[in-house]
C-alpha cells in the first residue's frame, strides 16, 4: 500500500503511533505493538516517503515521566521529519472516561502532563526539531501544510478513515 501511495504522488505520511510503550498501547486500545509501529515508520521510508510524521500521546493514566522520556528518545531515534504530540483529553462517553469515572483507571495528572510537555519541548529542540505550533515539531522545511492551514483558518481536504475536511 505504501508503495502505491508513493507511485500516485504522495510524499508525506502521518503515522498515528500514539505510544512506543506496549502497556500504554494496550491502555489506549491500539491494535499494534511498539515493534509494529517502528516497522511501519521504516516501511514508509523504504517505500520512498520523503516526509514521515509520527503522532504520540502524553498525559495518559499511569504514564510516567521516565517512560515518556523513553518514548521521546525512541521516536527521535526513528528520525521522523515531523512529530505531533497530543495531550490526552478524556472525552465524555468514551470507554476510558467511563473507566476513570468508575475508578478502574486513575485520572491523568495535569501537572505530570505539563512536565511531559516541557520535557518534549526541551528534548526535541535539542536535536533540531522546531516547534511551529502548540502540538507540532518539525525539521526545517517539513512543517505540515495541513496543520498550518488549520491554524490559519484555510480550507483543507482530508482523506482516509476518520479524516476531516474544511472548505469554505
Amino acid at each position: 500500500r505504501l508503495n502505491s501511495l508513493v507511485k500516485v504522488g504522495c510524499n508525506r505520511v502521518s503515522i498515528g503511533v500514539q505510544s512506543l510503550q506496549d502497556e500504554e498501547l494496550r491502555l489506549l486500545g491500539r491494535r499494534h505493538s511498539a515493534i509494529q509501529a517502528k516497522r511501519a515508520i521504516s516501511n514508509a521510508r523504504q517505500a520512498g516517503f520523503s516526509n514521515v510524521s509520527l503522532d504520540l500521546m502524553f498525559g495518559l493514566p499511569n504514564q510516567f515521566v521516565a517512560t515518556w522520556e523513553k518514548t521521546l528518545a525512541d521516536a527521535i531515534s526513528l528520525d521522523p521529519d515531523h512529530i505531533s504530540l497530543y495531550c490526552l483529553t478524556l472525552e465524555s462517553g468514551t470507554p476510558m472516561e467511563k473507566d476513570v469515572r468508575q475508578g478502574s483507571i486513575v485520572e491523568p495528572d495535569p501537572d505530570i502532563a505539563a512536565e511531559m510537555y516541557r520535557l518534549a519541548q526541551s528534548n526535541l529542540s535539542s536535536v533540531g526539531y522546531r516547534q511551529y505550533e502548540i502540538s507540532n515539531w518539525a525539521k526545517v522545511g517539513h512543517e505540515s501544510r495541513h496543520n498550518l492551514a488549520y491554524w490559519l483558518n484555510r480550507p483543507y481536504l482530508g482523506l482516509g478513515p476518520g479524516a476531516h475536511s474544511y472548505l469554505y
